[in-house]
C-alpha cells in the first residue's frame, strides 16, 4: 500500500501499470462510495478521485480522503483522514463504527478568510425521515452562504434529541425538516427559548435570518 504513495518519479511507470482500489470494490463499499460522492455533490463540494490516495495506517476502511486549500502553495493538505470502522473492537471495546482525521491547525489558521464582524443568524437544523437528509444538507449551505451559523446533524435521531442537543449548544433556533414538512413545502421553526413554532417557506425562513431575528 505504501509504494501507491511514492513520489519518487522511478515509482511512477511501475504504478501505472498496477490495478486501481477502485476497480476491486465489494459491493457494499462501492455503494458507501457513491453515496459519499452523491452528498458531496449535495454540499457542492469539489473533489477529485484519486485511486492511489492511501493512509499509512492499517485500520483504515472503506473512503479515505485529504483536504486541500489553494491558497498554501505545494504543502497544500490542510487534513487526512477516513473511516476506521472495527478498531474499537481491536482494542477490545463493541464493534463500532468510527471516523476521524488529522488536521495541521496551522496551515487551517493561514488558509481560512476572515471572519465577520458578527453572524447574522444561529440554527440548529434538525431532520427525520426519508429523503430530510438531503434537504437539511442543501439548505443548511444555503444559509451559510447568506451569512447564517448553522449545525446540522449528519446521523438521524429524533426530532427531541436533536432539541435536546441543540439547547445544550446554547442555540436559541431549531429548524425542523420532517417528512410532512417536505410534503407541504414549509420548515418549522422552533424558538428554544419560547416554545413557539412557525411554519415558514424557504424564502421567508432566509429573510428572517439576514434580518438577524434569529439569532
Amino acid at each position: 500500500m505504501r509504494v501507491l504513495d511514492c513520489k519518487v518519479p522511478s515509482c511512477q511507470p511501475v504504478l501505472d501499470k498496477a490495478p486501481r482500489i477502485d476497480e476491486g470494490l465489494c459491493d457494499d463499499c462501492r455503494l458507501h462510495h457513491e453515496k459519499v460522492k452523491d452528498f458531496l455533490g449535495l454540499m457542492e463540494v469539489p473533489f477529485q478521485l484519486k485511486p492511489r490516495l492511501v493512509r499509512g495506517l492499517d485500520y483504515y476502511v472503506r473512503t479515505v480522503f485529504e483536504i486541500t486549500s489553494s491558497v498554501l502553495g505545494a504543502q497544500d493538505a490542510l487534513l487526512g483522514g477516513g473511516r476506521y470502522d472495527g478498531l474499537l473492537k481491536q482494542l477490545g471495546g463493541p464493534d463500532s463504527p468510527g471516523f476521524g482525521w488529522a488536521i495541521g491547525v496551522e496551515r487551517l489558521l493561514m488558509a481560512m478568510p476572515p471572519l465577520p464582524e458578527e453572524r447574522l443568524g444561529r440554527i440548529y437544523v434538525a431532520w427525520s425521515g426519508e429523503n430530510t437528509y438531503q434537504r437539511a444538507l442543501s439548505l443548511s449551505k444555503e444559509l451559510r452562504s447568506r451569512g447564517a451559523a448553522v449545525v446540522v446533524d449528519h446521523s438521524e435521531r429524533s426530532f427531541k434529541s436533536s432539541l435536546k442537543r441543540a439547547d445544550k449548544l446554547n442555540v436559541r433556533w431549531a429548524l425542523l425538516i420532517g417528512e410532512d414538512e417536505i410534503k407541504a413545502g414549509k420548515l418549522t421553526l422552533k424558538d428554544l427559548q419560547t416554545g413557539e413554532q412557525q411554519a415558514l417557506s424557504p424564502d421567508e425562513l432566509a429573510a428572517k435570518v439576514l434580518k438577524g431575528e434569529a439569532r
